[in-house]
């Protein structure tokens, strides 16, 4: 799954200065933007289901 998110450059891998056994990972702009991407559309899936509910129960 990490490589899979490196190779779309959603996430940044280094290697850790004096353990070389350490990974360290963080989001590039293009992961930032994915991720408020993924939270826009969670939100608006959340409000739907909100409607939905109160369409049901009339």
């Amino acid at each position: 799954m990490l490589l899979n998110l490196e190779r779309k450059r959603y996430i940044e891998r280094k290697i850790g200065k004096e353990d070389k056994r350490l990974m360290l990972f963080s989001l590039t702009e293009k992961g930032k933007c994915k991720k408020e991407e993924i939270q826009r559309n969670e939100r608006i899936y959340i409000q739907f289901i909100a409607s939905l509910s109160e369409l049901i129960k009339l």
